[in-house]
């Protein structure tokens, strides 16, 4: 097969998984920098997606592979063992993944980069995965870490653990932050009568909770602040919680009813962004205390929507928030409990951190990130 321009592969899998973190980051990314391949670098551009997920906006050559998002074992189990096979067909020159993973026994003639989000299952072991999952997941990072050309990290404190945990050169990993949504930024889409709110059946007030209930999210941490909080304070603000509830949630509906906060926490589960920006809009403040965080979308979203943020002074969530947010020790419920009174009471506190966040927020721009990474395809693809 005769290959005139470059070709570059990116892995589009995390596409079917919009809600999360990592489907959001590549969502956004994407559409910033696929056309830069395209325009500025002049490279064919190969998408491999699952086939239940709509292409119609997303320009270059499509692979759709054999299976849904919804089967997550055969997808791992194509793009560890049988990806690389198809990266060669296709005369793939270098392949972009933004997901931890490369195909296993990759082709050494095509460069890769791969990016780094967090390695929770370095940091949290089987508190967090099953051994099959552990195993799985530490063989890949491992893997990719070693094979990779480039690595980049989507945080200072992810190198700082790339390094640490996994030994690797310094020279490997550049940072690059992620972005955030512009008609976040000029509030495009808000429904300023709170018809959505009320369709979802939210009270007036309440405080914002936002991520899958995973144990390094520190939910039970938020429910023994948010407890206390409702001691000291006597106001009736409720608790909003955004985000995929995962199997094994009995210990903290068991804390939940021990604390007496059955009618105060509501559960949304997963809702769709436009949906979720209004839910940012009308909460009081970001309740986002992690354990651990690789960057920490949240933040910046809540920020973007003129929302105080009460975040982790641990791994990420620092060098996201600036001063832009009140830092407290995760495991510290009366102090957090303490920062949600502050904002609560104190007017003149709560703007200061609203008009500091709107400042932070527009410091995060996926044209931005897409540039950088758009260099370190150029030098790798020069290089070839």
């Amino acid at each position: 097969m005769e290959v005139t321009r470059p070709r570059v592969g990116l892995n589009a899998f995390p596409y079917v998984s919009r809600g999360t973190g990592i489907g959001r980051y590549v969502s956004s990314l994407y559409s910033h920098l696929l056309p830069l391949l395209k325009e500025e670098l002049g490279v064919d551009v190969f998408l491999y997606l699952c086939k239940d997920v709509s292409v119609d906006t997303l320009p270059g050559e499509v692979v759709i592979l054999p299976f849904s998002g919804g089967q997550a074992l055969l997808r791992n189990l194509y793009e560890q063992m049988l990806l690389g096979r198809r990266l060669r067909r296709d005369c793939v020159d270098l392949y972009f993944s933004p997901d931890h993973k490369l195909p296993f026994g990759f082709d050494g003639r095509i460069s890769c980069v791969v990016v780094m989000h967090d390695l929770n299952p370095f940091r949290f072991g089987y508190k967090a995965y099953s051994p099959f999952r552990l195993l799985f997941w530490r063989t890949a990072v491992s893997y990719a870490v070693r094979r990779a050309n480039r690595i980049i990290a989507v945080s200072e404190s992810t190198k700082r653990d790339l390094l640490s945990l996994l030994s690797v050169p310094a020279w490997k990993v550049s940072v690059i932050y992620g972005g955030i949504d512009n008609r976040l930024l000029h509030c495009e889409g808000f429904d300023s009568s709170g018809e959505m709110i009320k369709v979802l059946g939210l009270p007036n007030e309440y405080f914002l909770f936002v991520g899958p209930i995973h144990p390094w999210k520190n939910f039970q941490g938020a429910l023994l602040a948010y407890h206390r909080f409702r001691a000291i304070s006597g106001r009736s603000h409720a608790l909003v919680v955004v985000g995929q509830v995962r199997r094994g949630f009995d210990r903290e509906q068991r804390l939940i009813r021990r604390l007496g906060l059955e009618h105060h926490v509501r559960f949304l589960g997963y809702v769709d962004d436009e949906i979720l920006w209004q839910i940012y809009r009308r909460a009081t403040a970001l309740l986002y205390v992690s354990l651990y965080e690789g960057f920490g979308f949240p933040v910046l979203e809540a920020m973007a929507c003129g929302v105080p943020v009460i975040a982790s002074n641990v791994s990420s969530l620092p060098e996201v928030a600036g001063d832009a947010a009140v830092l407290v020790h995760p495991r510290r419920p009366a102090d957090i409990a303490d920062a949600l009174v502050r904002i609560l009471e104190d007017r003149g506190f709560r703007e200061e951190l609203v008009q500091r966040g709107l400042r932070r927020a527009k410091d995060f721009s996926w044209e931005s990130a897409a540039r950088q990474i758009l260099a370190i395809v150029k030098e790798l693809l020069e290089k070839a």
